[in-house]
């Protein structure tokens, strides 16, 4: 089983959101952070994400390192060999007291029934719950 994640903090390629946005089990609570006119607040329905963790890193550091293990997944290295578009947001999602990021890229609706599986073992799909995430 994968740690639950408490806390969500939300990007756009190496872009940077210095806020946390709380969240439980019911669904989440949280407030807009101050100065948010660069960003959006957009619903997202249940759906498929790839992801990566990256340990003991630096959070500007582990962006660039899952975004690339994420993005060598969607130009083949998967068990299909099939090219994915790029899509929007990328996310770093960040355990409270932790140095765990997990960074992920939202799988394009027209593979939502059946992406591709991964090739590297440090990268896995996973379906997430709706939710509300803020997006530059």
């Amino acid at each position: 089983p994968r740690k639950a994640w408490g806390a969500e903090l939300c990007c756009q390629g190496a872009a940077e959101l210095r806020w946390i946005w709380d969240s439980d089990e019911r669904g989440g609570a949280g407030k807009f952070p101050q100065g948010t006119p660069d960003y959006e607040l957009r619903q997202y329905e249940t759906a498929k994400w790839v992801s990566t963790v990256i340990r003991g890193e630096t959070q500007k550091e582990a962006m660039r390192q899952g975004f690339w293990k994420l993005f060598r997944y969607i130009q083949g290295k998967n068990d299909k060999e099939m090219k994915i578009d790029m899509t929007v947001p990328v996310t770093c999602l960040i355990k409270s007291g932790c140095a765990d990021f997990k960074i992920s890229f939202f799988v394009p609706f027209e593979h939502q029934d059946s992406p591709p599986q991964p090739t590297d073992s440090d990268v896995f799909l996973e379906e997430r719950k709706a939710a509300a995430i803020f997006v530059r």
